[in-house]
């Protein structure tokens, strides 16, 4: 069996959340530091103020970090919260900062944006993987990689993709 370490997350901040998919990848800041290509004394110094937030990793550093720790770039990158994955990936880094914490958008029935709609495809898949996490279908780390990876946008595609499939046979799903 594979060792798992729980990291902590300390705030919402990018650098947090790079320092936790570091630290749950069980990867030092020198082996991160080397895999990224930085060979001076000073090396895992960049890696320091990343996690930080003394300097903000640029898009194309940002997407080779994703690369390595094997995660969405969405949950690493900064969040300006109109795209509704941002959102979504705030969720997801809450309930690593308070376990307990579960998204409730059964009260935005009447809230009128996009956004609202991909939550809550979003939660409703949430609310499937959290079902099999507790009944031991799926271990801790599968529920932690599944939502460091998820793609609010691939699950409307397959959800679209099943609507038509089911109108195509009659069923009628709103």
């Amino acid at each position: 069996m594979e060792q798992f370490i729980r990291p902590r997350l300390k705030d919402l901040s990018q650098g947090a959340r790079i320092a936790y998919v570091r630290q749950l990848r069980m990867m030092t800041q020198d082996e991160l530091a080397g895999k990224l290509g930085f060979t001076d004394d000073r090396r895992r110094r960049h890696i320091t103020r990343y996690e930080t937030n003394e300097r903000v990793p640029k898009e194309d550093r940002l997407e080779q970090l994703a690369k390595i720790l094997n995660v969405s770039v969405n949950a690493i990158k900064p969040y300006d919260y109109t795209n509704p994955n941002d959102l979504i990936y705030t969720n997801i880094w809450m309930e690593e900062l308070i376990p307990e914490y579960k998204m409730d958008i059964g009260t935005l029935n009447n809230v009128w944006f996009d956004s609202v709609t991909y939550l809550k495809y979003y939660t409703k898949a949430w609310v499937v993987m959290n079902q099999k996490l507790n009944n031991k279908e799926i271990s801790l780390i599968d529920y932690i990689e599944w939502k460091l990876n998820i793609d609010v946008f691939e699950l409307e595609k397959n959800r679209s993709n099943e609507k038509r499939s089911n109108e195509e046979k009659g069923i009628l799903i709103i």
